[in-house]
């Protein structure tokens, strides 16, 4: 069942891998692994075009089949020039969708006219594509080539002369390995040196966020003039004979056209040609291809050699100069070009697989592309099905299909049509698929396309599914030679027939460039050992092209029984991908498997080995606990049950006043050589009150920084004598899970977890790697014990500081290249547990340790890592120029841009694979969606496309409230919870803080969690931690008037007017739009604890944006009582049940400072209530007002009187504020005491007694 229920995400897969519904999911060549792409903005909506502008035959962009397509985009390439070359992509992006007998006559004479140039990227495109090996290698190609990585970018990435740069290119002895990473000099075998580039992800681990080199000797025996052309995915640098030429800052996704090329007049002697190749965050082909050429479209082999040293002894004489390449001249159309160049240059990246991963360009070449009216409904399906980001693709294909149906253009419509049921197969619609399908003319048609997505489309339904097998086997006999009818066949097949699935992989191998050898392999099984064993030779023999495809091969043949065929692949596996863990846990599972006492020996380093690269696996971990002795052990770093139990002991339980005590806290913080992190963490706690409920047998396990987690020991013991274990443990997943069977009074838990970082820390793309431990706690769970050590290489150090408190003892020492930093807290700080209290890190001592020593260092790294980020592009500019349309204003501009952010962008916390660092602005737009430093970032971008200059600012809000951790001098801790913008004062109008998080957020006072807050200015300068801006009370609040008619009974109406400003319009308006909703929101938040059972009559009225961020809300409400009685007397209460003093000063003393929340203070409150009596009832003696004057705390006032216009109404206007929101312990009690004094003040009752009472008494 799980393999049929898998079965739909493989076709899915299978569609992607052809290039079924997205040019750019076709990007990677037939069989090679797509990197993910990141999602790309929603595009305007096209200009209309005329409804009789079809398509010339001759002119079209599309056409319904594949193979029409194809030619049409020949006939394109015969133009040249931009154009040429953006149907070249095209036409590779179509290549495993047409048979390989039509793709390769295509290629074969596919000519642009006068252009050289895009005939060489033809020529050299069919070499990459074509699925003869011998044809994968051809002339020109340097094939020789030493390799070394991966470097990691800590910053400055391409443009950094590290490693082999210090002028050590030639000598291949030097080694940089470390840690476990092993960084030397091989090389690469010439099989992969082909057309489709040398593929890195097999050569070299981790890729991410680092850098490799390459490098080629050439011996020249004359005077030698040549070409270098370069094509790369990531970034890329190349120099010649130790000098630069040519680089590419740009990350490119993957590899098509020559990216880079320079001219070479080198004199007779040696020469050294390298090539740095770097990675970012976000994954890419890991693609690099170098080839030779005289300049004008003929290849030139010369004797290029991957023995470095001869150069070691001198290089010759050479000049160097950059060549323009037929993609830079194609992608280089300024900042606002014209419709077409734009359509080009965004097709060429698109399909090219070159647009900038760090600044996306292609949402807005095609953005403006679109608002051409002459581009066609042919023009727009072929830009929505490049177009990279689903939502905007599915957006065009429509429309699209909806234009050509106007235009009567067949063809479009057809392709559009296709497209989409592609799309929708892909993103896992299968019912939507197969309704589409059935609709004309693709019910009908009879090409092989057709029937294909048919039979995929049924292959989606789990009870069509066999018989989709049926189609897809009768298809493939019909299309011998087209790998996306094979591709399908495999992977459906796989399931209902190993046997056909077998053949599939076998065709696919013959009819592909590069297929996916693991795939390959494994469904050799089928077919036995023996032809598993084949396999595996004749990918060797080709090449390999993926790191993944090593281990899959290997696996393969211990599953079939090859355990020696699997031993002889994994070790040549392991030279050549020295720092993948999983060959090195698979050779040493094939030597465990052999018993052969080499063998073994040979296992267990193997399996050291794969845990030193990959010591966050728990099962691995495990495995090398049990196969080997003394290899791994945290015993040293683990305390012996004495430790702790001696302190339970010696230290007697405080009865009624402790929960359960913390004996010890030991935490281990070791910065690897490798650069990542591990810490190890060792507590003991005393049960002082027995669980309750089965979830308090659950260990609260606390949160520790890192990757992946292993619990080392869990284990509890008995208040009565032994030990017990945990009657659940799960640490796999890191998701830790600790459950006891049972816990009573005295029992002494203890825990022990290690934690790793999954990558090195400290690169231009990681998140930053800082820790704090808290040496105390609160007195109703003390701490009693605190150790923390932190390990680091000698001269690597982490930034550590302690605050708050220094240590009771504190030891350094300098022993095996490694320093050690121990410190110990005997007598850890325990405050009291007391409500509205600070942050428990603001009264006790905090360790901090930090990646970062400054914030300079930090900014740094944050300013690199967000380079380009605000930078608008075409869509950027054209949607702030719609935005702002008919605005005159600096201030009109800027507040229909922040409308835009905060109302239509959703506050959604979506991470991308940089998940420390905000979206970009076009990720934002297409999505609809971000968290608060993203909608920063857009905003900022959008003010820029209209000369508005904003910067961001890293805030940690009152709601964090921990600013002590940042005002370290040694070291710095971006514990920061927020992200907004900053607008700095010009022309004589004031600076602005920018917070358009929420949505119904509006310009006007800061937010209340962001005044008086800390804050860090991403802006060059100096780099310091700054406190925001102190708003005023009258910038947060509520000015009401409510008007109460009383009648007889005690009950009565009030209609009700109130204007809430800065955090408490907001709240209106974030709680008020939907009308059906306000009644009970009102009753419920504004009325409650005021008078009881009240319910609201008719409509609420709601105004959202009266301006500055003020709402206004109306109402009208009855009840039964809104006044009690008191004999013959009623009285109406002034003031909500509750007090305030109650609330926020419940505690006659503090230890502590009571931190209010940014609700609370600063704010305001003015009610003014006008109160009618009832007929026969007047009012009594009139309670005194007053005013309470509490200074920095705030102010109170009360008024109460007649008013003169109407004798029957007393008007009451009541205000307060409050302003301080610290207050310190020192004047705790005399800001409790303005409290009562503001309580007694405030709670006041309005007497209202009958006229027949009255007269009486006189």
């Amino acid at each position: 069942m799980d393999a049929l229920r898998g079965l739909l995400v493989v076709s899915s897969l299978a569609l992607v891998a052809t290039g079924f519904s997205g040019a750019t999911y076709a990007g990677p060549l037939p069989g090679r692994k797509p990197a993910p792409a990141p999602p790309r903005p929603a595009a305007r909506a096209p200009a209309r075009v005329q409804p009789n502008a079809q398509a010339k035959d001759d002119l079209r962009l599309v056409a319904a089949t594949p193979e029409r397509m194809i030619r049409l985009a020949a006939k394109r390439v015969s133009r040249g020039g931009p154009e040429g070359l953006a149907a070249l992509g095209a036409a590779a992006s179509l290549y495993g969708r047409v048979p390989v007998s039509l793709a390769t006559l295509t290629f074969a004479t596919m000519k642009a006219d006068g252009d050289e140039r895009l005939n060489d990227e033809v020529r050299w495109l069919a070499a990459a594509l074509t699925p003869v090996l011998k044809e994968r290698t051809p002339a020109g190609l340097i094939r020789d080539w030493a390799v070394v990585g991966p470097f990691e970018d800590t910053g400055g990435g391409l443009t950094k002369r590290e490693g082999p740069e210090d002028g050590a290119m030639a000598d291949p002895s030097r080694t940089y390995d470390r840690g476990a990473f092993e960084v030397r000099w091989r090389t690469v075998p010439r099989a992969m040196a082909t057309a489709g580039g040398i593929p890195l992800d097999v050569l070299i681990a981790p890729r991410q966020e680092g850098c490799t080199y390459l490098a080629s000797r050439v011996a020249l025996t004359a005077q030698t003039q040549f070409v270098v052309h370069v094509a790369a995915a990531g970034a890329v640098r190349a120099s010649f004979d130790d000098r630069d030429v040519v680089s590419s800052e740009e990350a490119h996704r993957g590899m098509r056209f020559d990216r880079l090329a320079f001219s070479v007049d080198a004199a007779p002697g040696e020469h050294l040609l390298a090539i740095k190749s770097c990675m970012g965050s976000t994954q890419d082909e890991g693609r690099v291809r170098v080839r030779v050429s005289d300049g004008h479209g003929h290849a030139r082999d010369l004797a290029w050699s991957a023995d470095l040293r001869p150069a070691g002894r001198g290089l010759a004489d050479s000049k160097v100069d950059e060549v323009r390449t037929p993609m830079q001249d194609a992608v280089d159309v300024g900042e606002k070009p014209k419709a077409r160049p734009a359509l080009w240059a965004g097709l060429v990246r698109a399909l090219g697989a070159a647009d900038d991963e760090r600044t996306p360009r292609v949402p807005g070449l095609f953005d403006r592309a679109t608002l051409d009216g002459a581009i066609g409904a042919d023009g727009l399906a072929l830009v929505g099905w490049a177009t990279p980001f689903g939502a905007d693709r599915s957006g065009r294909l429509n429309l699209a299909r909806e234009r050509a149906a106007q235009a009567h253009d067949e063809e479009t419509a057809a392709f559009a049509q296709r497209r989409l049921v592609a799309l929708r197969l892909e993103g896992g619609f299968p019912d939507w698929a197969m309704a589409a399908v059935q609709a004309e003319p693709l019910a009908s048609a009879q090409d092989v396309e057709a029937k294909l997505l048919r039979a995929v489309a049924a292959a989606s339904m789990k009870t069509l599914r066999a018989g989709a097998v049926r189609q897809l086997e009768q298809l493939s006999r019909e299309a011998q030679d087209t790998p996306s009818v094979w591709e399908n066949l495999a992977e459906t097949s796989s399931v209902f027939d190993r046997d056909l699935a077998a053949s599939a992989r076998e065709k696919l191998r013959e009819i592909e460039s590069e297929t996916d050898c693991g795939a390959y392999v494994r469904a050799m099984m089928a077919r036995g050992g023996e032809a598993v064993k084949g396999a595996v030779a004749r990918c060797q023999s080709e090449g390999v092209t993926d790191g993944d495809e090593l281990a899959a091969m290997g696996q393969a043949l211990i599953d079939s029984g090859r355990i020696d065929d699997a031993r002889e692949l994994y070790r040549s596996a392991v030279q050549l991908s020295p720092n993948a863990a999983e060959l090195w846990q698979g050779l040493s599972l094939t030597g465990f498997a052999s018993g052969k006492a080499d063998d073994v020996k040979l296992a267990q380093a193997s399996l050291v080995r794969a845990r030193a690269l990959n010591p966050g696996d728990v099962r691995l971990g495990a495995e090398v606990r049990l196969r080997t002795t003394g290899a791994e052990s945290e015993d040293k770093n683990l305390a012996q049950p004495s430790a702790f139990l001696d302190i339970k002991a010696r230290i007697p339980v405080r009865e009624g006043e402790e929960a359960d005590r913390e004996l010890y806290w030991k935490r281990l913080v070791e910065y690897l050589p490798d650069h990542r992190v591990k810490q190890v963490v060792h507590y003991a706690r005393e049960i002082v009150i027995a669980p309750r409920s089965q979830a308090e047998l659950i260990e609260g396990i606390p949160p520790v920084e890192g990757d992946t987690i292993e619990i080392l020991r869990a284990r509890v013991h008995r208040a009565s004598g032994g030990i017990a274990f945990a009657e659940e443990q799960q640490s796999e997943g890191g998701r830790p899970r600790i459950r006891w069977s049972r816990l009573e009074k005295g029992d002494v838990v203890e825990v022990a977890f290690r934690t790793y970082t999954a990558t090195p820390v400290g690169r231009r793309g990681d998140p930053p790697f800082y820790f704090v431990d808290y040496a105390g706690a609160v007195e109703t769970h003390p701490l009693l014990y605190n150790e923390v050590v932190i390990e680091t290489p000698v001269g690597q150090p982490l930034a550590i500081d302690v605050m708050r408190g220094d240590p009771d003892q504190r030891s350094e020492q300098d022993q095996g290249g490694k320093h050690t930093l121990r410190m110990v807290w005997t007598k850890p700080v325990n405050v009291p547990d007391e409500p509205l209290a600070p942050h428990l890190g603001e009264s006790i001592p905090n360790v901090v340790g930090s990646t970062f020593g400054s914030w300079k260092e930090f900014l740094d790294w944050y300013r690199a890592a967000v380079q380009g980020f605000t930078e608008p592009d075409e869509l950027v500019r054209r949607l702030a120029a719609d935005l702002t349309k008919g605005a005159t204003t600096r201030d009109d501009k800027l507040r229909r841009l922040f409308n835009y952010v905060s109302d239509s962008i959703r506050y959604v916390n979506y991470q991308s694979s940089e998940f420390w660092l905000p979206n970009r602005p076009q990720q934002v737009i297409a999505r609809k969606q971000g968290d608060c430093d993203d909608k920063a970032i857009l905003l900022i971008t959008l003010l820029k496309a209209v000369g508005i200059e904003a910067g961001e600012v890293l805030v940690q809000t009152r709601i964090t409230n921990q600013p002590t951790v940042l005002q370290s001098k040694k070291a710095a801790v971006p514990l920061f919870d927020h992200g907004i913008a900053y607008l700095p004062a010009a022309n004589g109008a004031p600076a602005l803080w920018l917070d358009a998080t929420s949505p119904q957020s509006r310009l006007g006072p800061l937010p209340s969690m962001d005044a008086r807050a800390k804050a860090l200015f991403v802006k060059d300068g100096a780099a310091e931690i700054v406190s925001m801006p102190s708003s005023s009370p009258a910038e947060h609040g509520v000015d009401s008037t409510w008007k109460i008619t009383l009648n007889a009974e005690g009950g009565g109406e009030m209609t009700a007017e109130e204007r809430h400003v800065g955090d408490q319009g907001f709240l209106l308006r974030s709680n008020l739009l939907e009308p059906d909703a306000r009644a009970q929101w009102v009753e419920s938040n504004l009325l409650s604890g005021w008078f009881s059972g009240m319910k609201l009559e008719g409509k609420v009225g709601f105004d959202a944006d009266v301006g500055q961020g003020e709402a206004r809300v109306s109402y009208t409400a009855r009840s039964d009582g809104m006044a009690r009685r008191e004999g013959s007397d009623w009285v109406v209460p002034l003031a909500p049940n509750s007090t305030m003093t109650s609330q926020i000063a419940p505690l006659v003393t503090r230890k502590l400072p009571v931190a209010l929340p940014p609700y609370f203070a600063p704010s305001h409150q003015k009610r003014v209530i006008r109160v009618t009596a009832p007929a026969g009832y007047t009012f009594g003696d009139l309670p005194p007002g007053g005013e309470e004057q509490g200074g920095e705390f705030g102010s109170a006032r009360l008024q109460i009187a007649i008013d003169p216009k109407a004798p029957s109404t007393v008007v009451v206007t009541r205000t307060i504020t409050l302003d301080m929101s610290t207050i310190p312990v020192a004047r705790y009690a005399e800001w409790r005491t303005w409290l009562q004094r503001v309580d007694t003040l405030m709670h006041r009752g309005i007497r209202l007694v009958p006229k027949s009472e009255v007269k009486k008494s006189r």
